[in-house]
């Protein structure tokens, strides 16, 4: 009689388990689909927005990050061909902190390239890439990387990226509104 039960027990968790694991699947099938598909359309729009400097001049609002990127000397490393992802921080983050303390940042070349070194990740990584993820940074530190709900909600540390996906023939940029500092 135990034997019985035990037994349509695990029937009932079976049939149970099938669903979940259609589920399972199915959402793998989603990402791989939507992965291809960005792929495909992603090719031509980041050839046309050209390299990681050049589109981050055509968004317009990433004018302090790129002034930033030329007083540190980095803008040939994210001209030339590779494969970069760069979570670029926008003019209005930039406009949180204190005109001292960013002029004192710019002034500083080493302590400036750490810090956008910090920023850069020399691998393409787009949204849907992103999960739980420690991504080495161009400076060697680490950035923890968290998806939640979407491919649009992903936070770096503790900033949000708040778009995601800027196609560059070099790679992808997406735009935080946080600036990130290294712990070292």
């Amino acid at each position: 009689m135990k034997a019985k039960s035990h037994l349509s027990m695990l029937g009932v968790c079976a049939v149970l388990a099938v669903p979940s694991l259609a589920i399972a699947g199915g959402g793998q099938i989603w990402y791989q689909e939507m992965k291809q598909q960005a792929n495909k359309s992603s090719g031509a729009t980041a050839a046309a927005a050209g390299n990681i400097i050049e589109a981050a001049r055509k968004e317009g609002t990433f004018t302090t990050f790129l002034r930033a990127l030329e007083a540190a000397g980095m803008t040939d490393v994210l001209s030339k061909p590779g494969s970069f992802t760069v979570f670029a921080p926008t003019d209005a983050t930039f406009d949180k902190i204190a005109s001292k303390d960013l002029n004192d940042l710019m002034n500083n070349k080493d302590q400036l390239r750490k810090v956008l070194g910090y920023h850069v990740v020399e691998k393409q990584k787009y949204g849907w890439d992103l999960r739980r993820d420690a991504l080495k940074t161009m400076s060697g530190e680490v950035l923890q990387v968290t998806q939640y709900s979407s491919a649009e909600d992903i936070k770096v540390n503790l900033a949000d990226v708040l778009e995601a996906n800027i196609p560059a023939s070099n790679g992808v940029i997406h735009a935080i509104d946080e600036v990130l500092f290294p712990k070292s």
